[in-house]
C-alpha cells in the first residue's frame, strides 16, 4: 500500500487565525486524492491518504497527485511556517508522523520527500536533490517534455491532395509513417471535422459505424440528432457481436446513410466541403466493405462528398497482387503510393512501465469500447481522472497515439511487447476489462453475447448462470445465433460451461430458438425429449420450465402448462425470469376462460418485468395485458396496453412485435366501432411491415374496416386458404344484400374449417387476425363455423321458405346452446342474430324480449369493463351490430 502523509507546522495556530484558508487547502489536497482514486484519513494532525498498488497506472497517479499538490503548496508557501509532503509504503502511523514533524522543520524547497523504494519508482517523473539516506527531496517533477519529433507527410499529403482536389484518392505504404495523421489535418480545415470510418482487427464487426458518431461529430449537426442519438444508443448495445443479423445490419445501414447526410448538409450548410475518411482499408471485413460501398453507391449528396482511405501493409514494396485492395478500387478514382518514399527509420521513444500498462489498457479497452469512452470507464473504476488526462498527453507528445478517439498506438507488436514488459499487471487490466464489461451490461448499454461468453473465459472472468440465459436469450431474440449454433454443434461450448453445464444449456437454447423462429414441427421435435421433473441445475431450471409451459400452451396441453408452472412461481420467485412465467400463467388462465384471475397474472408479469428490466418480456407482457383486457372488453385500456407494448418494442427494435402491437390496436379500434383509425392502422402496416409477413392477415382486416367504414368493395383475388377473408367476404357479401352468395361462401367455409393449430405464444403468428387474441380462448374451429352458421341462417331467413326458416331458427337455437364459454366476447353478437332470425320467423313477442333481453346484457356486461365513459359510449353506439341492438333494446323498452 503506497503512502501519501502531510503535515502542516502549527496548524492548530493557523487554523485559528485562518481558519477558511487552511479549510480551503486542506479540501484541495483531499480532493484532489480522492479524484486519483486515493483514500484519506486524519490522525493525530497528520493527513494519510492511501493508493492501492495494483492501481493502473500507480505511479503516473502519484507524480500527477504531487504535482497538483505541490502547486496548491507554492501558491499558500507565503501564508505557511512549514510543511511535509511523505510518500512511502507501509509506513507505521508513529514512525510516520515523527518523520512528518522532523522533515516539516528542514528548509528546503519542495518539502516532498519520497522513500527509496518510492524514487525508484518516480525515477522517470521526477529529479530529486539527493539520493542518499531512506527518503530524498524532489527538486522539480518533469511530466512534459517537448513532442517527439517524427518523420511524417502531414505536409506533403497536404499538397497532394490539395493538388488532386476533389478525387477519391487512397492512400496505400507502410504503417506507422502518417498517412492518417496527413489527411486528417488535410480534411480539418476550418475547424470543421472530418467524418471517420476507423476500422481495426481489434474492432468487433461493424460496430465501427456506430463509434463514426463521436462528439466532435456531434456537437457540428443541429438536426435530425434525436434520432441519431437514439439510432447510436440502440446499436450501440450490440457491439460485441462478430455476427450480425440482416435486421441489425438493415438497421446500422440506415443509421450511417443517415449520419451522413446529415453530416454533409451541415457542412455544405458552412460553405466547406464535407470529407469522409475510411483509415485502414485493409482490415475492413466484407461485411463493413460492402456496406460502405451500398451507402456511398445510393448517396444523395456523393456528387459534393470528398472520400479518402488509408492503406496499411507491413510489406516493404506494395502488394500489388492484394484482392482486397483491389476491391476497393471502384469507389476511388487514384491510389497515391508511399511505399516507394525514402524515410528515415523512426526510432521509438522510451516508454515508462506506467504507459505501457495505460496505452495496452487503452488499447485492449478500445477493442470492445469507443476510444472516447474509456476514460468514463476507467474512473468509474477509481483510476485517476487527472492521470488519465495526463496519460493521454504524454503518450500524444511521444506519438505514441495519434488521435485521442482512437488510441491505436504506433508501435510494432505491441500486443505482444507489452504483455512481455508487464508481465503480471496484465491480470490486473483483463480484470478491470471483464468487469467493465458485466457493468455495461448490468446497466443495459451493451447487450450479453457469445463474444462476451468467449471474452470471459479468455479473461478469466466471471461467468453467471444468469449471465448464460440472458446470452442465449438475447442472441435468439435477436436472431442473431449462428455462432452460438457452430458452438453447440462442435462442443466448443463445453470449454465456457463446462460439460454438465453444457447440456442442460443446450436443452433450454434449442427449445427457446424453436419457441421463436420454429414452425410446429420443429417445435415437437425441440421437446420430443423428457420433460424436466425435478429442479434440476440452480439457476437454470426456471426457463427450463417456462420452454416447457409454453409448449404445453401452445398444444393446449393446460394441465401439464399450469402444473410447471405453479412449481415455477413457488420456488424461483426471485428469479429474473419470473415475468415470463406469470405471463404464460396468465394466459393458461385465458385459455382455461377464467378471464378475472388472468388480469391479475399478467399485471404481476408486467411489474416483474419492468422491475427485471427485461424489455423484450415486457414489450410481450404489455402486448397479451392488451388482449386479455380485450377479451375482458375494457377495450380503452386495452387500446392504450397495445400503445404501450408497440412504443415499447420500437424503442427496443424488437420490429415484428411492433407491427404486432399496431395490429392489435387496430382491432380494439375496429371492436369499438373507430373503422376509420382502424383502416388507417391496417393500411400503415400493410404498406410498410417491418417483416414481409402477414399482408393477407393486413389485407383482409383492412378491407374489413374499410368495408364497414365507407362501404369500399374489397379485392378478392387473394382469398385463397386465408380463412379471415373468406369469413370476410362472407360478411361482406351478407351487408351488400347478396344473400344467394352468402349460402355459398358460408357452406364452403363450414366445408373446410381450419383445423386446431400450435399456439404460438413467444412469437408473433400473423396466420390470422384471430391468432394471439381470440384464439387463446376459443378454437379456430370454434369461431369461423360460429360466425359462417350465423350468416348462413341470417341468409337463408332472407331467402328461402318458410320451412327453410324454420331449419335455421333451429340451426340457430343449436348454435346458441352449444355456446358455453364462458369468455366469448362476441355472445351478444350471437344473440342478436338469434333475435334477428326470431323476427323474420315470425316469432312470439315474449320470444324477440327474451333474445333481445339477453343480448342486451350480455352486451351491457362488456361495456361494463370499458374504464373510459367515451369509449364506452362509442362501443356501444358506434359498432356496426351493436347500434341496431341497442335500437331493438330501445324499441322494446329494455332502455
Amino acid at each position: 500500500m503506497i503512502q501519501l502523509l502531510f503535515f502542516l507546522r502549527f496548524r492548530t495556530q493557523l487554523h485559528r487565525t485562518r481558519e477558511e484558508f487552511i479549510d480551503s487547502l486542506e479540501q484541495s489536497i483531499i480532493n484532489t486524492i480522492k479524484l486519483s482514486g486515493g483514500t484519506v484519513t486524519t490522525k493525530q494532525q497528520v493527513l494519510i491518504a492511501t493508493f492501492d498498488e495494483k492501481n493502473i497506472g500507480l505511479w503516473l497517479t502519484i507524480v500527477t497527485v504531487l504535482d497538483a499538490i505541490a502547486g496548491y503548496l507554492a501558491a499558500a508557501s507565503a501564508q505557511l511556517y512549514g510543511y511535509s509532503l511523505v510518500v512511502g509504503s507501509d509506513i507505521p502511523l508513529y514512525k510516520g508522523e515523527k518523520l512528518c514533524r522532523s522533515l516539516a522543520v528542514y528548509e528546503g524547497r519542495s518539502h516532498i520527500w519520497c522513500s527509496s523504494f518510492v524514487r525508484e519508482a518516480l525515477k522517470c517523473y521526477v529529479v530529486f536533490e539527493n539520493t542518499d539516506g531512506d527518503y530524498s527531496q524532489i527538486e522539480k517533477i518533469v511530466l512534459h517534455t517537448e513532442t517527439v519529433k517524427t518523420p511524417d507527410f502531414r505536409e506533403k499529403i497536404r499538397r497532394l491532395l490539395i493538388r488532386e482536389s476533389r478525387r477519391n484518392i487512397i492512400l496505400a505504404g507502410p504503417a506507422f509513417i502518417g498517412k492518417i495523421d496527413g489527411v486528417y489535418h488535410y480534411s480539418i480545415r476550418k475547424q470543421i471535422p472530418p467524418l471517420m470510418l476507423r476500422f481495426g482487427p481489434q474492432k468487433n464487426g461493424l460496430c465501427c459505424f456506430i463509434d463514426a458518431f463521436t462528439a466532435p461529430v456531434r456537437a457540428l449537426l443541429s438536426s435530425n440528432l434525436e434520432k441519431l442519438d437514439q439510432l447510436a444508443q440502440l446499436l450501440s448495445r450490440q457491439r460485441l457481436h462478430t455476427v450480425f443479423s440482416e435486421a441489425l445490419i438493415h438497421r446500422i445501414s440506415v443509421f450511417f446513410t443517415l449520419l451522413l447526410e446529415t453530416y454533409i448538409a451541415e457542412v455544405r450548410r458552412r460553405n466547406a466541403t464535407p470529407v469522409f475518411i475510411l483509415e485502414n482499408i485493409q482490415w475492413a471485413d466484407k461485411a463493413s466493405q460492402h456496406l460502405v460501398t451500398t451507402i456511398l453507391s445510393t448517396l444523395r449528396s456523393k456528387a459534393i462528398l470528398q472520400v479518402y482511405a488509408t492503406y496499411s501493409s507491413e510489406a516493404p514494396e506494395p502488394p500489388l497482387v492484394d484482392k482486397q485492395l483491389k476491391s476497393w478500387e471502384p469507389l476511388f478514382s487514384k491510389i497515391i503510393n508511399f511505399f516507394s518514399e525514402e524515410r528515415t527509420v523512426q526510432t521509438e521513444p522510451e516508454i515508462t512501465a506506467d504507459l505501457w500498462e495505460i496505452a495496452y489498457t487503452f488499447f485492449l479497452f478500445n477493442c470492445y469500447f469507443p476510444g472516447s469512452a474509456i476514460p468514463t470507464l476507467l474512473a468509474a473504476e477509481g483510476t485517476s481522472s487527472i492521470m488519465i488526462s495526463t496519460a493521454f498527453t504524454l503518450l500524444c507528445e511521444q506519438r505514441i497515439i495519434d488521435f485521442i478517439d482512437d488510441p491505436i498506438p504506433r508501435i510494432h507488436n505491441f500486443v505482444a511487447r507489452a504483455e512481455a514488459t508487464l508481465g503480471a499487471r496484465i491480470t490486473r487490466i483483463h480484470t478491470l476489462l471483464c468487469k467493465q464489461l458485466l457493468a455495461q451490461v448490468a446497466q443495459k448499454k451493451l447487450s450479453p453475447s457469445f463474444m462476451l461468453l468467449k471474452l470471459l473465459r479468455t479473461f478469466n472472468g466471471a461467468i453467471s448462470s444468469q449471465l448464460v440465459l440472458n446470452v442465449l436469450y438475447h442472441e435468439v431474440i435477436n436472431n442473431n445465433y449462428t455462432e452460438l449454433d457452430q458452438a453447440f454443434a462442435d462442443n466448443s461450448i463445453e470449454s465456457i460451461l463446462g460439460a454438465d453445464m453444457s447440456l442442460v444449456v443446450h436443452s433450454i437454447y434449442k427449445t427457446f430458438k424453436e419457441l421463436i423462429h420454429g414452425n410446429e414441427t420443429s417445435i415437437q421435435k425441440a421437446f420430443d425429449q423428457p420433460e424436466p421433473n425435478t429442479l434440476g441445475s440452480v439457476g437454470y431450471s426456471l426457463p427450463l420450465f417456462n420452454n416447457w409451459a409454453s409448449f404445453y400452451l401452445g398444444i393446449r396441453d393446460t394441465k401439464s402448462a399450469l402444473r410447471l408452472l405453479k412449481a415455477a412461481i413457488v420456488n424461483f420467485q426471485k428469479e429474473e425470469y419470473i415475468a415470463q412465467s406469470y405471463r404464460l400463467f396468465a394466459l393458461v388462465y385465458t385459455a382455461k376462460q377464467r378471464i378475472e384471475e388472468a388480469v391479475d397474472y399478467i399485471n404481476f408479469a408486467i411489474e416483474s418485468a419492468k422491475n427485471n428490466a427485461q424489455t423484450y418480456e415486457l414489450t410481450i407482457s404489455l402486448y397479451y395485458a392488451a388482449v386479455i383486457y380485450f377479451l375482458q372488453g375494457n377495450l380503452s385500456k386495452a387500446e392504450r396496453l397495445a400503445i404501450q407494448s408497440s412504443e415499447w418494442a420500437l424503442s427496443n427494435g424488437q420490429y415484428e412485435w411492433v407491427d404486432r402491437a399496431k395490429f392489435l390496436h387496430g382491432r380494439v379500434c375496429f371492436e369499438i366501432g373507430f373503422y376509420d383509425k382502424a383502416s388507417a392502422i391496417f393500411e400503415n402496416i400493410r404498406s410498410n411491415p417491418h417483416a414481409d409477413i402477414g399482408k393477407e392477415s393486413l389485407t383482409a382486416w383492412f378491407y374489413r374496416s374499410s368495408v364497414l367504414a365507407c362501404g369500399i368493395t374489397p379485392v378478392h383475388k387473394s382469398a385463397q386458404g386465408i380463412y379471415d377473408i373468406r369469413l370476410f367476404e362472407l360478411e361482406d357479401y351478407y351487408i351488400r344484400g347478396d344473400y344467394q352468395r352468402v349460402l355459398g361462401y358460408a357452406d364452403k367455409l363450414l366445408a373446410n374449417l381450419p383445423e386446431q393449430r400450435f399456439m404460438y405464444t413467444e412469437k408473433p403468428d400473423w396466420w390470422s387476425g384471430f391468432t394471439q387474441c381470440e384464439f387463446l380462448l376459443l378454437d379456430p374451429p370454434y369461431l369461423f363455423s360460429h360466425f359462417a352458421k350465423i350468416y348462413r341462417s341470417l341468409a337463408v331467413c332472407r331467402l328461402s321458405s318458410k320451412e327453410a326458416h324454420g331449419q335455421a331458427l333451429t340451426d340457430m337455437q343449436h348454435l346458441i346452446n352449444s355456446t358455453v364459454l364462458k369468455g366469448d366476447p362476441y355472445t351478444a353478437f350471437y344473440y342478436f342474430a338469434y333475435y334477428l332470425i326470431l323476427q323474420q320467423t315470425g316469432a312470439k313477442e315474449r320470444e324477440l324480449n327474451t333474445a333481445i333481453s339477453i343480448a342486451f346484457r350480455k352486451l351491457q356486461s362488456r361495456a361494463s369493463y370499458i374504464d373510459d365513459p367515451k369509449i364506452r359510449q362509442s362501443f356501444l353506439t358506434l359498432q356496426y351490430w351493436n347500434a341496431p341492438l341497442n335500437e331493438a333494446a330501445r324499441k322494446h323498452k329494455l332502455i
